[in-house]
């Protein structure tokens, strides 16, 4: 048996040596101090978030600038040790009920609009959130409202404060020029969440009344930055959009539609501005359509909003006035319409969810009420009538003369037993 050489105690062979004597043997490469790998800490919030290799270029780095990602780095000079956090603000913004409600955006309270695809709040408005403080708080806002109506949490004063937070941030945002998509996205997303949230707080008729005209004037702006948003596109129409889901929507009772017209013509007795009779004209116009088709109904439905958006600063704070009476009865009629709508538009939304519907405007009548006083009670017993019935979940029992052959939506059962889906 061979005997086995011991070890050399002498100097090793290089690996030039080893290399040259036996090419095939193969040999790890010993770093050297020109090529030693060093691991930076002043990388951007981005490039470590999605654990990449950042650039560190100032004041954006490649990578943020190819995804066109808001690019942002620590304070110079600030190197936190591996277990120390990173805050990423002076204060913390966003706390644990925050969270509990980010959780019921994503399970019932995610808009729809524009009536295109639901899913588009999911896949693509809600990551811009996470860019863009002012989009968080306003659906941190609209998911307050919504669970506050369906719970009774005590969310009022936090959807305030969300609310406030948005509008803030989005009248600062509109003072610059808008780069990107993203930006424009973020504009109308918050516009549409404070429009929805408004149908969920008692006293939101004039905040919906102002966001409706809001929504469409800063579409129309984000249009004219040529930033291709993809909410501001008008490539497919509501009407289009809402065309296929209307087949087999339920028809309306006659006599129902019957005593609200003749509610909304004794209010036209009283008319005597413009604005006024062109309102009316939009109200009296959508009742007669609902007793043609659904799709002539939501139509005229769509018109009653083009209204709104045409009526200028003083036509508006008019309308808006508690004490301008006269108004204040069309907007009871006008609300009223909107309750009894609820067959047709809740199909905008692909999927009814958690009472998405039979919740809103549900005290706006009421208010009115209050409002107007003593004197005008004949003229608001139709409204209040329609609003009786929705808050008592019973209004498609009285106003619909045929249930739904079909319901184009998932999860909508007539309003009847409305349960999340």
């Amino acid at each position: 048996m061979p005997r086995r050489n011991p070890p050399s105690s002498g100097p090793s062979q290089s690996s030039s040596d080893r290399s040259s004597s036996d090419p095939d043997q193969t040999v790890p490469r010993r770093r050297t101090a020109g090529n030693r790998h060093y691991k930076s800490r002043q990388g951007c919030f981005e490039c470590k978030r999605r654990k990449v290799k950042c650039q560190e270029t100032q004041p954006a780095c490649e990578n943020c600038v190819r995804l066109s990602l808001s690019c942002r780095y620590l304070p110079y000079g600030a190197n936190p040790s591996p277990g120390q956090a990173v805050t990423l603000h002076e204060k913390q913004i966003f706390n644990l009920t925050d969270m509990r409600l980010f959780h019921h955006y994503f399970v019932a309270a995610y808009p729809h609009y524009p009536v295109r695809n639901d899913n588009i709040w999911i896949s693509y408005v809600t990551p811009i959130s996470h860019q863009c403080d002012f989009l968080m708080h306003a659906i941190l806002a609209l998911s307050a409202s919504h669970l506050e109506k369906l719970s009774n949490s005590g969310l009022t004063k936090v959807a305030q404060a969300h609310r406030l937070a948005a509008i803030t941030g989005l009248n600062s945002h509109l003072d610059k020029p808008l780069k990107t998509a993203a930006d424009g996205d973020a504009v109308i997303a918050t516009c549409f969440a404070l429009l929805m949230q408004s149908w969920y707080m008692d006293d939101g008729l004039e905040s919906f009344l102002v966001m409706t005209r809001s929504c469409e004037l800063l579409t129309k702006h984000v249009r004219s930055q040529k930033v291709d948003a993809i909410l501001a596109r008008d490539d497919c129409s509501r009407v289009e959009n809402m065309r296929p889901r209307l087949h087999g929507a339920p028809s309306y009772d006659l006599d129902f539609l019957s005593l609200a017209s003749q509610s909304v013509n004794d209010v036209g007795l009283l008319c005597e501005e413009s604005y006024q009779w062109k309102l009316l004209t939009s109200l009296q116009q959508c009742i007669a359509s609902l007793a043609k088709s659904q799709m002539e109904g939501y139509m005229s439905h769509l018109n009653i909003e083009s209204i709104l958006v045409s009526m200028d600063h003083e036509e508006l704070v008019q309308l808006i006035d508690p004490q301008n009476v006269i108004s204040q009865l069309l907007l009871a009629h006008m609300v009223a319409i909107q309750l009894i709508l609820r067959p047709i538009v809740c199909r905008e939304r692909k999927q009814y969810t958690v009472t998405m519907f039979s919740i809103r405007m549900s005290r706006w009548v009421e208010t009115i009420c209050d409002n107007v006083g003593a004197g005008y009670d004949g003229f608001l017993t139709w409204p209040l009538l329609v609003s009786q019935y929705h808050n008592t979940k019973t209004l498609e029992k009285h106003i619909l003369a045929s249930p739904a052959t079909s319901t184009g939506i998932v999860g909508y059962n007539g309003g009847m037993n409305l349960v999340a889906t």
